[in-house]
């Protein structure tokens, strides 16, 4: 924010608290899924680059 300051230009973030990874999203988004019924094998790997809802 100095530097903001020192160059005249407005320094925006947003608060502490929504300044965290996306675990909870995607947690939120696995229960969700698993109330609707939708449970994977457990020889189910990984993607990470799974689209969500596709």
């Amino acid at each position: 924010m100095k530097l903001g300051e020192e160059l005249g230009v407005k320094v925006y973030f947003p608060d502490l608290s929504l300044c965290t990874d996306n675990a909870a999203m995607i947690a939120s988004a696995g229960y969700y899924r698993y109330l609707n019924g939708d449970i994977s094998e457990l020889t189910l790997n990984a993607i990470p680059n799974l689209k969500i809802g596709g």
